[in-house]
């Protein structure tokens, strides 16, 4: 039970997670409604499952720079259990992705799982000029698996959905975004409404919150996010409905600045 919440916290949120060769010339960071990010910005999230305190994840948006023609943002994460949850089931990854600065969609991403017994790495590729996401999977004992999706369009991942929604895409006409699932590419819709006095554990804030819902694994599954509404949109919690409830909490910000 342990293991299913974590893969399922990784993919949603954000978790998030890639990085490769990135050389590239470093630019100043972001600064408008469309582009929120700052570089240096460090968030931290404690992570429940069902209820119970269960690991942590932190996200860093670590350099913008110049990635193959397009401006991007390098974002690392990591994320562990912690207390009981740990003595019962140890999860570590870390990993890192390439976000475009204009359109906020992933262009590379990797990841490092240690999942109790199991030790891979995976990597995804968005290849907009093919039309297509090649993914991987490489475990230590060397077993591969790779998958190629048809991609017509710049789509989300499960980690960079959140920081796409930073970028206010329905201020742009966007009533829908594509997903890259297992199964292929997905257009979702999702619901916008206001909150002007979200309480979370950082406070109380005027908040937008953000809901869409995805069929997975035969299973029903419920999203909601609450954003901060100033310039940053700082994502204050992640929900995640089906069987059991996920619940990820931003319990600490460095650099941003936040305003109630």
């Amino acid at each position: 039970m342990k293991r299913k919440f974590f893969r399922i916290f990784t993919a949603t949120v954000l978790l998030i997670l890639l990085g490769g060769n990135l050389a590239g010339t470093a630019t100043a960071e972001g600064g408008s409604l469309h582009d929120p990010l700052t570089v240096g910005e460090r968030l931290t999230y404690k992570v429940y499952f069902a209820g119970i305190a269960a690991g942590t994840q932190t996200i860093e948006v670590k350099e913008k720079f110049n990635y193959q023609g397009y401006q991007v943002y390098r974002i690392k994460t990591a994320t562990q259990s912690s207390g009981v949850a740990k003595l019962l089931y140890k999860y570590d990854e870390e990993g890192e992705f390439l976000l475009a600065a204009e359109g906020f969609y992933p262009l590379y991403s990797r990841r490092h799982v240690l999942d109790k017994g199991k030790d891979y790495k995976e990597e995804t590729y968005f290849q907009l000029e093919r039309k297509q996401a090649v993914w991987e999977r490489v475990y230590k004992d060397g077993q591969q698996r790779q998958e190629l999706f048809s991609m017509p369009k710049p789509a989300q991942d499960g980690m960079s959905i959140t920081f796409y929604f930073r970028s206010r895409p329905w201020e742009r006409g966007a009533k829908e975004f594509l997903l890259l699932t297992n199964r292929g590419i997905k257009g979702i819709g999702y619901a916008i409404d206001n909150e002007p006095n979200f309480k979370s554990a950082l406070g109380v804030f005027a908040a937008t919150r953000i809901s869409y819902e995805e069929q997975k694994d035969g299973e029903q599954h419920k999203y909601t996010i609450w954003y901060t509404k100033d310039r940053q949109a700082l994502p204050l919690r992640i929900l995640v409905k089906k069987n059991v409830t996920m619940d990820a909490r931003l319990v600490r910000v460095e650099k941003a600045n936040v305003k109630q």
